[in-house]
């Protein structure tokens, strides 16, 4: 099957963690330990995001997308 795109909009302005969890999306497979399980760090100073991934899929393969967000303030 095709392996759909996970996108992660990151919005600088603090340090933050968290983990992304991802399955098929369409059974039960999960149950049986068919996900995958990423933990994200966004480092705000270095504008640099690092995925480390905490369990894989045997099955399902991960495609992440990562969009950095930059706030452009509008003019008066």
């Amino acid at each position: 099957g095709t392996c759909p795109l996970t996108l992660v909009n990151v919005y600088p302005g603090a340090d933050t963690t968290f983990s992304l969890y991802q399955d098929s999306g369409d059974g039960y497979a999960f149950e049986q330990g068919d996900y995958s399980l990423s933990l994200l760090a966004w480092d705000d100073c270095n504008q640099k995001l690092k995925l480390k991934a905490m369990k894989k899929s045997r099955i399902y393969n991960r495609k992440i997308k990562v969009n950095v967000v930059k706030y452009i303030p509008a003019k008066p």
